[in-house]
């Protein structure tokens, strides 16, 4: 046999002796190996050919004032031959090379969360003190009009329903907002406006009076026709299968609303046509449900309740005046808002998140005018 027969016949023998890689792994460069047979050729040979390999896994931390970084990295390579040129991938004669790493962490600045911490105090201080200011501006108004230093001043006699008078007293925001102790206030104050005639009382700014949540049989109509016609949909009508849906429901209200808005009653054609627009919404959401949020999907269906409740209110008589346009640019008094909400047999509902100081001022609006009212039946 000559010499290059010989040669091939041993690169084939060395070729067939020599180890492939198998997955086994150590960390941190101390571990071993494991023999696992695999077939590097096919399901031919196996298991003919045993391999074996390793994997080093390393990790690194670092701690700073500034946040944790962690990097890691895995490393394989078969044992013993040719290893220092395949330490940073997986690699043997017959496999491609493969490898993996990772790398996480985070930052914060502490200086940066000290200011935000600084502006949120600082926030809430003026907050508190606009509500202080607020208040002291009514109770000067109170003492120089009806001789009332405040809601604290008001005493309205022994004859007094318990529950009308906790309404007055109390100044828990909380309480206040909950819409309970106005609607205590505004029953008795509307009561007494038929012995007492008119008296003189505060003054109610447009953004007060466009923030008042109200319930009754008008309700729904109200709230949505005080956002000046414009319809705020929830979330769930963002989806593209309520596109159209969408569209119709803002059109119909709109030709519905529009002479509402201007003081005058609505025209029962167009509203019929608002409750069909709400009736085809209903079956273009029912699939869509499925695919929203608990949240979302109650959301959607609570809109369009509102939405079929204004319909019938806007089909029924008594439309006229339920929007007073000179609220929204003059605003009204405390005498005004009794009448308008005893006329359409509307109540206070409760204050949404981030307007309870609305209801506030309309607390101590209203407790100083039933004072007055209580006042002027004495003389």
């Amino acid at each position: 046999m000559s010499r290059f027969p010989w040669l091939a016949a041993a690169a084939l023998g060395g070729f067939l002796g020599t180890p492939g890689v198998a997955p086994a792994q150590f960390i941190g460069g101390f571990g071993g190996a494991a023999m696992v047979p695999r077939p590097p050729l096919g399901g031919a040979l196996y298991p003919r050919i045993p391999n074996i390999g390793f994997g080093v896994q390393y990790r690194y931390g670092l701690n700073t004032p500034f946040g944790s970084y962690q990097y890691g990295r895995t490393v394989f390579g078969p044992v013993g031959y040719y290893f220092a040129a395949s330490n940073a991938n997986r690699s043997s004669y017959l496999y491609p090379p493969a490898g993996s790493g990772y790398m996480s962490g985070g930052v914060a600045n502490p200086a940066l969360a000290a200011a935000q911490a600084d502006l949120a105090r600082a926030q809430n201080a003026a907050a508190g003190a606009a509500m202080s200011a607020k208040g002291a501006v009514h109770e000067q108004w109170a003492y120089e009009k009806i001789g009332v230093p405040g809601v604290k001043g008001v005493k309205l006699g022994a004859d007094t329903p318990e529950a009308v008078a906790k309404a007055v007293a109390t100044t828990d925001e909380r309480e206040i907002a909950t819409g309970e102790p106005l609607n205590h206030i505004l029953v008795a104050a509307s009561a007494a406006e038929k012995k007492a005639g008119k008296v003189e009382s505060a003054f109610l700014p447009p953004d007060l009076l466009a923030d008042l949540v109200f319930t009754g049989p008008k309700a729904d109509a109200m709230n949505l026709l005080r956002r000046g016609g414009r319809l705020d949909f929830p979330v769930g009508f963002d989806a593209p299968a309520l596109a159209d849906a969408r569209a119709v429901l803002e059109r119909e209200f709109t030709a519905a609303a529009s002479p509402v808005l201007l003081g005058k009653a609505a025209d029962p054609s167009k509203a019929a046509k608002l409750e069909a627009a709400v009736a085809e919404a209903r079956k273009v959401l029912a699939p869509q449900i499925r695919e929203m949020s608990f949240e979302d999907a109650a959301a959607a269906r609570r809109f369009l309740n509102q939405m079929d409740s204004a319909a019938r209110t806007f089909k029924a008589p008594g439309t006229a005046g339920l929007i007073d346009p000179a609220w929204r640019v003059e605003g009204t008094n405390a005498a005004g808002l009794v009448k308008h909400l005893s006329r359409h047999n509307l109540l206070f509902g409760p204050a949404a998140a981030g307007t309870e100081d609305r209801y506030v001022a309309a607390h101590r609006g209203l407790a100083t005018y039933l004072f007055a009212l209580t006042d002027a039946q004495k003389k």
